[in-house]
């Protein structure tokens, strides 16, 4: 049985200005901001929750100062910075170097819970398109520098991290960027050695959980609609492969389109080898009984 490598390592196309950077944060239920800024309305006049021109931000070094402190300013432009600074840090040249930078710098990271950091800033910011790309680059990034060293399938799960990408998927249902770097995170998910124990029953847990929230269908409507999208195209031949290798969900793999959408696309692209041998493992997978 084949064991999946991570296909994508670095960040192809740095995200352009998109739309609706200005959306604002999700506001709890007593009307402040999850920034903790109090309204102008707010009739408790004592109230503790501190402005944010008495906030003093804390003396930290430069990664805990990107998580605790820049990942928390209320400016979508501020926020995308931290996020494309954190996408830097961990973008291995060399996952399986442990002296790569990029290794280094997750494991200064898994303290603070970074996969989690990420996720929580994606739900005050749902309806900002470029947060929520450089999100999905961030935790793209992350599980692919701890494919060897682990600690980020665990992390992604139990912080509700494909929850997250799925909703984005949802919501920027026409945004060719976004719906790449969402596959190309939720494909490194389902990528571990065979050798990752812990790992490898974290995701075989989790496949039900993701088809139970329509992930095969979403998968299948965006690769089609995208479907000469050749970045797309290959995270999203990644991610069914990925999920083929757990042969008790090949029958929802039939039943939400998986088989017919790859083949098209081994149809259309018959001129690009790359991304023809992607399709042909997958259908390969699919049609090979185990012995």
């Amino acid at each position: 049985m084949r064991t999946p490598e991570p296909t994508s390592k670095r960040i192809r196309v740095s995200p352009k200005a998109l739309d609706n950077d200005e959306a604002a944060p999700v506001q709890d239920l007593t009307g402040r901001s999850c920034f903790g800024l109090k309204r102008e309305d707010d009739e408790d006049s004592n109230t503790s929750i501190a402005t944010a021109t008495q906030c003093i931000a804390p003396k930290l070094d430069k990664i805990p100062h990107l998580f605790i402190v820049d990942l928390q300013k209320g400016s979508t432009d501020d926020v995308v910075a931290a996020l494309k600074q954190i996408s830097h840090l961990v973008n291995a040249k060399d996952s399986d170097n442990p002296s790569d930078p990029a290794v280094k710098n997750w494991k200064e990271m898994q303290q603070l819970g970074p996969m989690t950091l990420v996720v929580l800033c994606m739900q005050k910011w749902p309806k900002a398109q470029s947060i929520q790309v450089w999100s999905c680059i961030a935790l793209a990034n992350m599980l692919d520098v701890s494919y060897s060293c682990g600690g980020g399938r665990a992390a992604m799960a139990n912080s509700g991290g494909v929850e997250a990408v799925l909703s984005a998927l949802k919501t920027f249902l026409d945004s060719a960027q976004l719906q790449s770097e969402a596959l190309r995170a939720l494909q490194n998910f389902f990528t571990c050695k065979q050798s990752d124990g812990e790992s490898k029953v974290v995701l075989a847990n989790f496949a039900g959980r993701f088809i139970e929230l329509e992930g095969i269908s979403l998968v299948v409507q965006t690769t089609k609609r995208f479907h000469d999208n050749v970045d797309l195209l290959f995270a999203s031949c990644g991610l069914l492969y990925n999920l083929s290798l757990l042969e008790k969900h090949h029958d929802e793999l039939v039943k939400h389109g998986a088989v017919e959408a790859v083949a098209s696309i081994q149809k259309r692209h018959f001129g690009n080898e790359e991304l023809k041998k992607e399709a042909e493992e997958f259908l390969a997978k699919m049609f090979t009984k185990k012995t």
